[in-house]
Formats: structure tokens, C-alpha cells, sequence
């Protein structure tokens, strides 16, 4: 037999190898555990606060749009702040 058929045979055998040891392994999934009262607090945010539900649960996003507002018109309520920053988020998304 000539020395290219034994060789090619060989990586033949090789991968053919690999591949039902490859098969045979099953995927570990990874699973996230997600405390349940914490999805509720998110939950219960968004639906308190407007500008976070607009934010998509965003809450950093939020408390950032709302500083904004607030070194703009440094004399604003923390509330006024988030009212304008939830009118600019809407009219800017227009």
C-alpha cells in the first residue's frame, strides 16, 4: 500500500474519532437563578416610576437622565427633574 494512503487513512481514522467523542458529550446548559422578590422590586419600580418603565428597567440610565435635568436647573425638586427627563427622553425618541 503506498505511504499517502496509509497517511490519509489515518487522518481519516483521526477524525472520525473526534467526532463521535465530540457527539457523545452533551452540552451543559447554565442555568441563572433569579431571586424571586427581586424580579418583584423591579417590577414594583417601573410601575411606581415612569421614567424607569421608560428606560426599559434601566434604573442607572434613569438616575442619569434625571441629574442631567437637575445640573440644568440646579433649583428643581428631585421629582421635577424626573418629569422633565421623562418629557425629554419621550420628545427626543419622537
Amino acid at each position: 500500500m503506498e505511504p499517502i494512503y496509509i497517511i490519509l487513512l489515518c487522518v481519516a481514522a483521526f477524525v472520525a474519532v473526534l467526532h463521535v467523542l465530540s457527539s457523545r458529550r452533551t452540552p451543559k446548559l447554565r442555568t441563572i437563578k433569579v431571586r424571586s422578590d427581586a424580579v418583584t422590586r423591579e417590577q414594583a419600580s417601573r410601575q411606581t416610576d415612569p421614567l424607569i418603565a421608560a428606560c426599559l428597567g434601566d434604573r442607572a440610565k434613569a438616575d442619569r437622565l434625571a441629574l442631567y435635568e437637575k445640573k440644568k436647573a440646579p433649583f428643581i425638586t428631585d421629582g421635577e427633574a424626573r418629569k422633565r427627563a421623562l418629557e425629554r427622553l419621550t420628545s427626543d425618541r419622537r
